[in-house]
């Protein structure tokens, strides 16, 4: 049985070094989300990380 016990999100904007040109868009920004979790697999704990860019699409 699985069980979430916590989860958190977190959104952090990074910036790039120069503005980079696909198409008719021009990208300056691209905001990168973490999920936190902590969930009880079999009565055991365990914790985990994930991390995605998220580019203007």
């Amino acid at each position: 049985m699985i069980r979430i016990l916590k989860a958190d999100i977190a959104e952090i904007v990074t910036h790039t070094r120069m503005p980079f040109r696909y198409g008719i868009a021009t990208m300056t920004g691209l905001p990168h989300v973490l999920v936190f979790l902590t969930v009880e697999v079999d009565g055991k704990r365990q914790e985990g990380v994930s991390a995605d860019g998220l580019p203007p699409k």
